[in-house]
């Protein structure tokens, strides 16, 4: 099957364009390779780990692309904005080309090069311009990756006189700068690339021609092969967007909450638009991240694990999953404005961590 020219994958799900925000480890490496091996086009973005996202595309060459990206500082944002329109150019004449190949097979089964030469401002293009079908706002310091990212600033600057406080303090705004303001800065760059509002469906225009391009192609009378909206995904936390952790710090749990209360927001700004917004809280999933604010400073990690709901963590792969079903079934659509608790139990019975094993396998309290 040719995935370019009918964007199709499989029998019933076409090939979509979709953003991961930081994709280069994790639950967020998860989810770009989820939908890579389903045949979608993602483009995903790193802060550090350049080399960790390198070794992804390298399973999926033509379908993976990736750029860097700080989602703390706004310029970053700009410049990531710039480069997924021309992701989404690049994508729309590579399927424009392949379309013109198959329109211009009954003809004479060949082109010539002139007949192959697709512009840019061409009437197809206007009808047929690609969009953001999926966006997934993954990236997020933690309570320990913070202590990187601020020294990684600082390096650049080692002027500034550092006191206990202040140290804190900017630590506590990377905190709320990077997880809470950047899926809001992120999402707004990239608005205008989504199916919003203001999207119509190009076969209901009077003036589009459907003998040039393949009967499938956003088709309505093909039912799933039709995709009209987008879907937003902000990635919260048990922490913060469902339970309290006292053992954590403040400010980390804070961004996270913001994040629950800016996808309930967006929500209600496209509760009739053709735009889903939904929040997924995964809970304690077994990440880099989680084994540095976690695991590695506990003093018996298996038996913490197995004091955990359902005695385990969650993979990433969970995770993964269930952002790709929200992502590409038409009924979970159903969950706009939903903040889902994908703890395993522990947002409802958060004291399995907080009230057992904090002073017991954290400080060593004999309770």
């Amino acid at each position: 099957m040719n995935l370019m020219s009918n964007r199709t994958i499989g029998k019933s799900s076409i090939q979509l364009n979709v953003v991961v925000i930081g994709g280069s480890s994790g639950i967020g490496a998860a989810i770009v390779e989820r939908f890579a091996e389903a045949g979608h086009k993602v483009l995903t973005t790193f802060f550090s780990n350049g080399m960790g996202i390198t070794e992804i595309k390298k399973k999926h060459p033509q379908l993976i692309d990736f750029c860097f990206l700080d989602q703390g500082e706004l310029e970053s944002i700009e410049q990531f904005a710039i480069y997924a329109s021309e992701w989404l150019k690049g994508i729309s004449l590579e399927r424009k080309k392949e379309r013109r190949k198959e329109d211009n097979s009954f003809e004479n089964n060949q082109s010539n090069d002139k007949e192959m030469n697709i512009e840019e401002n061409d009437d197809e293009g206007e009808h047929m311009e690609e969009k953001v079908d999926v966006l997934i706002n993954n990236a997020a310091l933690g309570s320990a990756t913070v202590i990187k990212y601020v020294d990684r600033k600082l390096s650049r600057n080692n002027s500034i006189p550092l006191t206990p406080l202040r140290r804190r303090a900017m630590e506590d705004e990377a905190l709320l700068r990077v997880n809470s303001l950047g899926p809001l800065w992120i999402t707004d760059a990239l608005a205008e690339m989504m199916r919003g509002p203001h999207y119509v469906d190009p076969t209901l225009s009077p003036d589009f021609d459907h003998s040039m391009r393949p009967a499938h192609s956003f088709d309505r009378t093909k039912g799933d092969l039709h995709r009209d909206y987008s879907t937003i995904i902000f990635m919260g936390s048990v922490g913060g967007s469902t339970a309290v952790f006292p053992e954590y710090r403040a400010s980390d749990l804070m961004s996270k909450a913001a994040v629950t209360y800016l996808s309930k927001h967006l929500a209600a700004e496209h509760a009739q638009s053709h735009i889903d917004v939904i929040c997924l809280s995964p809970g304690a999933t077994l990440t880099d991240m989680f084994r540095k604010s976690t695991l590695e400073s506990c003093s018996d990690p298996q038996l913490f694990m197995s004091l955990m709901p359902k005695q385990r963590l969650i993979e990433p792969s969970e995770i993964a999953e269930a952002a790709f079903v929200l992502s590409t079934e038409k009924w979970a659509r159903i969950f706009h404005g939903g903040v889902l608790d994908a703890s395993l139990g522990l947002g409802v019975r958060p004291g399995l961590q907080t009230e057992i094993s904090v002073d017991r396998l954290f400080y060593g309290s004999s309770r």
